[in-house]
């Protein structure tokens, strides 16, 4: 009996090996055509080892190719399913795949590498795909034309920043809200559509721009989020359009406002509301440089009553909608709170009647802790 053993087994690996050699595809890599300096700069792409590069690239080019299974060097499942998330961060242009995909790895024999089929989830046909791509194509066109020649990098920032909160509307439940078209050509989206409709058009404009995840904390609580960071004069700052979209129901005084708390700021500034996901090294945003209150003069690193009254007094003379204070701190915006909620704006208000002899004084005051910001709004009818 024992003499026979070595043959059983042998049967039985070759048994083993011609059901695991038959339950497999044979392995039809995607051959990539692309040019690989479309990856450069890419903040994802940058992030990932030499080999899962070469995985990304595969994948990257299945995607353009719109396959349906898309075979890649062997990784496990998950690890491709992230790095097509990676792809859909660095190229918001590819509308046409939600990043949502399954992926099945099949082990490797001792003929044969293992490999995996990961198999994207497409929203739209090939025809759907064209047209789409047209008319993001054509709008992208003619928001870059109107951009005001002679701008440098921060006024074209700031341009786009405010052209978006301009041109969308925050709808939760819109159409295509994940990506650039509902965003761009349907004028509705959500944060996912304005900081990747802000990514698109920044870097077709050769500006650094790249797309990033966390959690973002309001008065209601805190929720997914995404927003972008920037590159400018060689350093990096966060930038959140969809934030700087004003939402104030109600108010007569605001409806044209924009928010500029999120326009090139930095992490001390971002951190007291968003929170980046983990898993990545992101650059570092430590410049003040292009702080929109403090190249305005509405940055205060005092809570001087005269100087704060003397700010309204400004404002109301150019007949600006609103005066704002931002605060260098949390001790100066409560002592600044103070004074301006419980005395100040009223002396204004009356400063406002005088100055253009109005028979009813109106106003309004917008109070905002976690950004150490108030905003007093003034109505000249």
């Amino acid at each position: 009996m024992k003499k026979k053993q070595p043959y059983i087994l042998f049967v039985i690996c070759l048994m083993i090996f011609l059901f695991v050699g038959c339950s497999k595809k044979e392995a039809e890599y995607i051959e990539v055509k692309v040019d690989t300096s479309v990856f450069d700069d890419k903040f994802y792409y940058a992030q990932l080892s030499e080999e899962e590069q070469l995985i990304y690239q595969e994948i990257y080019q299945g995607i353009q190719n719109g396959e349906s299974a898309i075979f890649i060097h062997d990784i496990v499942p998950d690890r491709a399913n992230q790095i097509l998330q990676n792809i859909m961060y660095d190229f918001p242009e590819i509308f046409w795949a939600d990043g949502g995909a399954s992926s099945t790895q099949y082990s490797q024999t001792i003929f044969e590498q293992g490999y995996t089929v990961i198999e994207p989830v497409y929203v739209y046909s090939q025809e759907e795909r064209e047209t789409k791509k047209a008319e993001i194509e054509a709008k992208a066109a003619e928001i870059l034309a109107s951009v005001p020649g002679g701008y440098g990098e921060y006024e074209t920032i700031k341009y786009i920043y405010e052209y978006l909160i301009g041109h969308i509307e925050y709808v939760e439940d819109a159409e295509d809200n994940q990506n650039i078209y509902s965003a761009l050509v349907n004028g509705t989206s959500v944060c996912a559509g304005y900081a990747k409709a802000n990514q698109y058009l920044l870097n077709k404009l050769g500006i650094y721009c790249t797309y990033v995840t966390g959690m973002s904390q309001n008065e209601e609580g805190t929720e997914a989020h995404a927003w972008n960071i920037v590159r400018l004069d060689g350093k990096y700052y966060y930038v959140d359009v969809t934030w700087a979209d004003p939402v104030r129901e109600g108010e007569q005084f605001t409806d044209s406002a924009i928010i500029y708390d999120y326009l090139c700021c930095s992490e001390a500034e971002l951190s007291n509301t968003h929170t980046l996901d983990e898993g990545y090294t992101y650059p570092v945003c430590d410049s003040e440089d292009f702080n929109y209150y403090r190249m305005n003069q509405m940055y205060y690193e005092t809570a001087d009553e005269q100087t704060l009254l003397q700010s309204m007094h400004e404002s109301i003379d150019r007949g600006d909608v609103s005066t704002i204070f931002k605060f260098a701190d949390d001790s100066l915006y409560e002592e600044g709170r103070n004074r301006i909620t419980t005395e100040l704006a009223e002396r204004g208000a009356i400063y406002l009647g005088e100055r253009y002899g109005l028979h009813e004084i109106r106003y309004s005051y917008e109070e905002n802790s976690l950004i150490n910001k108030i905003v007093v709004y003034w109505c000249y009818q």
